[in-house]
């Protein structure tokens, strides 16, 4: 792997990454001003003379004559057009002057009529890209580039800075055998292809090769550190989205290595953990882990990595479920092989069992769907929530006309647990039929199966029948009290939105509004090497700009979902701060996925436990609910679970895997 860790280069990916983001923004913004009545490209390309002819302004606080930005809005449309020769019909007709009136009315220039400047506005807007490099030193919290909650100036609780605190505490670094098998595998391929300009690069890196392209601007630096920031839920993020990262895809998995030492012996129950993330990242039930094959993975990265590549590229799916993860964990596998112990780097960890049905069903009192998502005091597992709604769907099917149109065959071959776990989840959030009719994996679904296309709506219908039996009347009759109160909340303060707070403090406001189209997706050329995207190309879908109206239906519709997941957040704050507190090292969290060091995960459920008992044993999450709505929820839940059932040894509500 190249040791380009210039933090010149770096900072360029990442201001690169940044535009791709920024550039749309402006054009989103242009559109809400006054060019709504233009077409999107013409749009895009005002928004990036915009971008390059403010952007010319030598540094924030720099007072230009006005005569000076008329000549670099001048430069700036006269490149744009030039890069975009091939969009002529699109080419911008507004003149320089016209321009930079637009900018000072948005507020993103001061001008006197002689003098002009940037204004805090612009610099604001374009510098909250999250697209952001890596730190090299511990995060202070007083240079911050990001804030802690994104559109959030409530002031937050004690229990959010301390799990924020653990995980900007955590440092990495770049895996180098794991990028250098990466970067043979492309020089082989680039090679190999050197005569044939249209060859395109393997699929299995194509989609992450920005992960590498940062990660080779990293490599060899030996300390790394990311700000962390929620959402408007509470749901905490990794900033530095580029090179490793704990909570991205297989690539930057991969490659993110912790800098904790902690060796592990062959035979521990740290070891026995170890072995259960190597089965799931396989795939269970896999031939990738017969030992010759690890060895080869080990000690062949680069041929090993060449054959899933090409596997991939030949539609056979006879790939271990994470290909990248795999050979990096056939490294650590191979060291425990010959030498008895290993110091693994990798976070190792529990995931929650369904967490949305988890938590649904722990404020609705539903034994029935607690037990499904792992909730036991007797050896066992129950059926889960995809299985139990993959059979109501099947039971409903073969009393419905649709079964006309699907053979036996095709049903069995296409209704499986993962095909059924896209509709539940879609459902069990308040997604409805045109959520499905726009999910293109479902759709395809559909298709293979030789459902009629006027009947896929029927289809859609019946699928959402089958999760609404599957969660059960407990569950749904609580969503529709919440949703009525929260209703009755709206009317009587005639809003359309309104703040509410976790039990820890932690303060949500998640007004919903409208979308606007603006155009079919299309792309403009930033430079010769780059593109900048507007809309989505690869899944046509449009370029849409958030409308400026709150929407007080959508606010009612997706309030459980965020209340769902802004408890998902609790859960992950509250066992951050136990993590720390117990000494866990290297500790990261991907929502409801929780990681530590590999020595340290032996220790991480009884923590896991303690923060359920803390939230819902000692709280009644339902009735602070309630009572912030005006005491409105009119249903009553019952308290079912119990600390034996936490701390059960046949519990699974979170496993290692």
């Amino acid at each position: 792997m190249a040791v380009t860790n210039s933090f010149d280069n770096v900072q360029e990916f990442a201001n690169k990454t940044r535009i791709a983001s920024i550039v749309p923004a402006i054009g989103a913004e242009l559109f809400k001003a006054e060019f709504g009545f233009i077409p999107g490209p013409q749009l895009g390309l005002a928004a990036l003379a915009m971008y390059n002819a403010l952007s010319a302004v030598p540094d924030a606080g720099c007072i230009v004559a006005t005569c000076d930005m008329i000549r670099y809005m001048e430069n700036a449309i006269s490149n744009v057009h030039r890069l975009n020769n091939d969009k002529k019909q699109h080419h911008i007709t507004h003149t320089p002057n016209d321009m930079l009136d637009l900018a000072v009315t948005l507020g993103w220039m001061e001008s006197d009529g002689e003098m002009m400047k940037l204004s805090e506005k612009w610099i604001k807007f374009t510098s909250m890209s999250q697209a952001l490099s890596p730190k090299t030193s511990p995060i202070n919290q007083a240079e911050r580039r990001v804030n802690q909650v994104k559109g959030n100036k409530f002031r937050q609780p004690k229990l959010f800075k301390q799990a924020l605190k653990n995980l900007e505490d955590t440092g990495y670094h770049v895996h180098y055998r794991m990028g250098e098998a990466v970067s043979k595998v492309i020089e082989r391929f680039r090679r190999e292809n050197s005569m044939n300009s249209k060859a395109k690069m393997f699929s299995l890196l194509e989609k992450e090769m920005y992960v590498h392209k940062g990660s080779e601007m990293l490599v060899g630096l030996p300390e790394l550190y990311s700000e962390y920031f929620a959402d408007s839920r509470g749901r905490l993020y990794h900033a530095a989205c580029f090179g490793p990262n704990p909570q991205s895809g297989d690539m930057a998995r991969a490659y993110y290595s912790h800098n904790v030492e902690n060796w592990v012996e062959k035979g521990t129950e740290a070891y026995e953990i170890f072995m259960t993330e190597l089965a799931d990242v396989a795939g269970k039930g896999s031939k990738w882990l017969q030992p010759d094959i690890l060895r080869i993975a080990a000690t062949k990265p680069e041929s090993a990595l060449w054959k899933f590549c090409q596997k991939e590229e030949q539609g056979d799916k006879d790939l271990p479920k994470k290909p990248l993860t795999y050979i990096r964990m056939a490294f650590d596998w191979l060291e425990f092989e010959e030498n008895g112990k290993c110091d693994s780097r990798l976070g190792f960890g529990e995931d929650a069992k369904c967490s949305g049905t988890q938590i649904l069903a722990l404020l609705a009192g539903d034994k029935h769907m607690l037990e499904a998502t792992g909730f036991r005091t007797t050896a066992g597992k129950s059926e889960d929530p995809y299985v139990i709604c993959l059979a109501n769907l099947k039971k409903l099917l073969k009393v419905s006309h649709l079964r006309h149109y699907i053979s036996t065959q095709k049903m069995e071959e296409v209704l499986t647990r993962d095909f059924s776990k896209v509709p539940y989840m879609a459902v069990q959030y308040g997604c409805g039929v045109k959520a499905l009719t726009e999910n293109s994996d479902f759709i395809a679904a559909l298709e293979k199966m030789g459902v009629p296309k006027e009947h896929y709506v029927d289809f859609i219908k019946t699928t959402i029948a089958a999760v609404r039996m599957t969660l059960g009347k407990r569950i749904n009759t609580m969503v529709e009290a919440i949703q009525s109160a929260v209703s009755m909340k709206l009317l009587e303060t005639g809003s359309q939105y309104f703040s509410y707070q976790h039990i820890d403090g932690f303060t949500v406001l998640k007004p919903c509004f409208s979308k606007l189209e603006i155009s079919q997706p299309f792309q403009v050329r930033f430079s010769p090497s780059l593109n900048l995207n507007f809309g989505n190309i690869k899944d046509n879908v449009p370029w849409q700009v958030r409308g400026n109206e709150a929407d007080g239906e959508e606010f009612v519709r997706t309030f459980v979902v965020n209340e769902v997941q802004g408890v998902d957040a609790l859960i992950a704050r509250t066992v951050s701060a136990k993590a720390r507190n117990a000494g866990l090292r290297a500790y990261t969290s991907i929502h409801d996925c929780f990681r530590t060091c590999l020595a340290d995960a032996p220790k991480l459920h009884k923590v896991i436990c303690e923060a359920y008992e803390e939230i819902f044993l000692n709280n009644n999450l339902l009735k602070h609910l309630s009572e912030q709505l005006g005491g409105t929820i009119n249903y009553h839940s019952e308290q079912l679970l119990t600390k034996e059932m936490i701390y059960s040894e046949h519990s699974y509500f979170f496993t290692y895997h």
